[in-house]
């Protein structure tokens, strides 16, 4: 059927109810006759809904985690609401009130004598007389939460006992009653800790000297065990106690030198800067055999953080970078290199040897040591994280909250899927076939999604940023769903970079370019113990005592798994174990 539409701006109806539409859509002009068609009200609106509403994906988990990413968008948005109001509230109360407003009646009096003599206030309500009162409801009890009691009393168990008894006086014991004296009869016993301050002392190495009685020219000397520092005056425990305290405990020296003077000893900042310097000098043997062990590693992830440097006759500071370099559970340890800039030779020089996955961000710098290894004896596969581009989508949720919640469904539902393998602590065959039957159907809806969604967005919005960057790592992104050693993040770089921030927090800076590579150096084996949740200053003081006069070859004894295995002692408390910087933390599941 065909008629002249040239008049038709809105979709016209016939006495039947039927809507007539232009077939194409191409603008009407005035004079042309376009082919239109009959439809329903109902195929209309189907129609209208098609070309507005993207469909939705059809894996289950995927649509329950969108749910739930938008029921929290939405809890979110209640929540400001709510506190907008109640600031809002705030705000015209302060305007409105005068001098003349009836005191608040829970605001305690300043005087109260004073205020016991104006007249009582008329009740507010024209039932209630002034003496009535309400009945106090029954109370609850609240309960009060423990305080560690079950591991402390453990710990007093273990603890040197120093009893200290508490007797009656010869006129206390007397009986009131006959005078003749009381007899013990029991004991009542109560526990308490007390902290006794640490104290130095002064270690006098004696070497003795011997001859012969017949051949005077024949004299010889014990000679002393090798020392940290040579000719120093800091001893294994004292090294190791300042390098904990400065690494582990975020002290810096300045700190450090008024705690050492309050044990009545005086040592200027300086001294304590030369003596890591020497440590970080006798380490470097055992940091390069932990490094050439982590190049034996399936999969070596990495992250730089940075750190401020003085350079000596500038005034300014210049922005260094600690990049720490993980290892896999087999060889659980961390090396941190130093640079002065944050330029991509610097992760090509550290791996320049090493074969295998290496997981990383979307910075550049790390696109070299893909691009240039991709045909050399040394190549190495790039894995993406999954929290980066999370982190993306978390940063869109308020300017385009409906599709980030789009977004973060797909994500929430991959984590969901490592979640599980971690809760049944399944084997590298049973996580690479859980995610080949789970993850990947959910990477392949997620893809299209993200194609799609591209085109409805502005370019420069944040979700625009999100969308590109997720294209962008796309198969990086993949790739840990073809192993089942990888991870789908790379959260335990992460967790180590908050390690040293919290550090730079403190320390501010290091002193020279020299001063970071040792400090790179003493942090390889302080976070190293952490990762192991093992004591660092037990550690250092046998490294310390040890390493000088060790072997090259017996250099493995003091790797830090190695010796953990031999010293059980060392390792922390199953109650210290999952509260540390580098431990796994829980997943947040909506924004504060």
């Amino acid at each position: 059927m065909s008629t002249d539409a040239s008049h038709l701006s809105t979709p016209a109806t016939d006495q039947t109810g039927a809507v007539v539409v232009a077939v194409n859509q191409e603008p009407v002009g005035s004079g042309i006759r376009l082919p239109v068609e009959q439809i329903s009200l109902e195929e209309l609106a189907r129609r209208q809904a098609d070309a507005t509403t993207p469909p939705l994906p059809g894996n289950v988990d995927v649509l329950q985690a969108m749910i739930t990413e938008l029921r929290q968008a939405l809890d979110g948005q209640r929540q400001r609401v709510a506190e907008l109001e109640q600031a809002m509230d705030a705000l015209l109360r302060r305007l409105q009130r005068t001098p003349r407003d009836a005191w608040p009646a829970d605001q305690m009096a300043l005087f109260p004598e004073a205020q016991a003599d104006e007249p009582e206030p008329m009740p507010t309500e024209p039932n209630l007389a002034p003496t009535e009162a309400a009945e106090p409801g029954p109370s609850k009890t609240n309960k009060k939460k423990g305080h560690g009691r079950r591991s402390l009393e453990e710990l007093l168990k273990s603890l040197p006992l120093q009893r200290r008894e508490h007797p009656l006086t010869e006129a206390e014991r007397t009986c009131p009653c006959c005078g003749r004296p009381r007899r013990k009869i029991g004991e009542q016993t109560s526990q308490q800790l007390e902290y006794i301050p640490a104290r130095l002392v002064c270690v006098q190495h004696a070497q003795f000297t011997y001859s012969c009685p017949h051949c005077p020219e024949h004299i010889v000397t014990a000679p002393k065990p090798p020392q940290p520092i040579d000719r120093g005056l800091a001893g294994p425990g004292l090294c190791a106690l300042v390098t904990a305290n400065k690494f582990d405990d975020y002290l810096p020296l300045y700190r450090q030198e008024l705690i050492l003077t309050r044990a009545g000893l005086f040592l200027a900042r300086s001294t304590l800067c030369d003596w890591l310097m020497a440590l970080g000098t006798l380490v470097r043997p055992l940091v390069e055999r932990m490094k050439h062990d982590i190049f034996r590693s399936r999969v070596v992830q990495t992250d730089g953080t940075r750190i401020e440097v003085v350079l000596e006759g500038q005034r300014e500071t210049k922005t260094g970078y600690f990049w720490p370099y993980l290892g896999d559970d087999t060889h659980p340890y961390v090396v941190v290199d130093f640079s002065l800039d944050k330029t991509k030779q610097h992760p090509q020089r550290f791996l320049a040897d090493y074969t295998g996955y290496v997981q990383v961000d979307a910075y550049s710098a790390y696109d070299g040591c893909f691009i240039a290894n991709a045909d050399s004896s040394y190549p190495k596969i790039e894995v993406a994280c999954w929290s980066h581009t999370e982190r993306y989508f978390e940063a869109a949720r308020d300017s385009d909250p409906a599709r980030a919640a789009e977004g973060l469904g797909f994500i929430r539902a991959l984590f969901a899927v490592e979640a599980r393998a971690k809760r049944e602590h399944l084997a590298e065959s049973e996580v690479l076939a859980l995610r080949q039957r789970e993850a990947v159907p959910i990477l392949d809806d997620f893809k299209p999604w993200l194609e799609r969604t591209r085109d409805q967005v502005l370019p420069k919005s944040p979700l625009a940023d999100a969308l590109r960057y997720a294209l962008n790592q796309w198969q990086a992104l993949r790739r840990y769903t073809e192993a089942g050693f990888l991870s789908a993040d790379n959260n335990a770089t992460e967790r180590i970079n908050k390690l040293i921030a919290r550090g730079r927090v403190n320390w501010l800076f290091v002193g020279s370019p020299r001063g970071g590579e040792t400090a790179a150096r003493l942090l390889s084996l302080v976070v190293t113990c952490r990762r192991l949740h093992m004591d660092s200053f037990l550690y250092l003081r046998d490294v310390f005592t040890r390493l000088p006069g060790l072997p090259a070859d017996r250099l493995d004894e003091l790797l830090p798994d190695h010796w953990l295995a031999s010293h059980p002692e060392a390792r922390h408390p199953p109650e210290r174990q999952g509260r540390g910087h580098a431990d796994p933390r829980p997943r947040r599941r909506s924004r504060p």
